[in-house]
């Protein structure tokens, strides 16, 4: 039993994943943006949140289409800046049960972007 507010349905499946046994580039991040397949970068850590979106609080029983378009916005990129300024702490404690690897910073890649 966790010692958080998540119902079952909310609970990540807990497949094996060894901290930063994996590195994923945001091409393969981009290629995870749907409610059946969401992935997010927070902080330059890769999460699979699939098992939990539809459970995400807004998102049942017709929640504000607000909070469903921001939900869905933030799916397959970083969204490191929208999850600070909403996530409550108990939403920080969860975060690391859905991590799946780590983001390859693109050297490439232009500065900021």
């Amino acid at each position: 039993m966790h010692d958080d507010d998540r119902t079952r349905d909310q609970l990540p499946s807990f497949r094996k994943v060894d901290p930063g046994s994996r590195a994923y580039t945001m091409d393969e991040v981009r290629k995870h943006a749907t409610k059946d397949d969401a992935w997010i970068v927070v902080h330059n850590k890769v999460y699979n949140i699939t098992d939990f979106i539809l459970h995400h609080p807004g998102w049942k029983h017709g929640g504000q289409a607000s909070t469903i378009q921001s939900i869905l916005g933030g799916l397959g990129r970083d969204c490191t800046d929208d999850f600070v300024a909403i996530h409550s702490p108990n939403a920080w404690r969860q975060l690391p049960d859905y991590y799946i690897g780590d983001l390859i910073q693109d050297s490439t890649a232009p500065a900021g972007g």
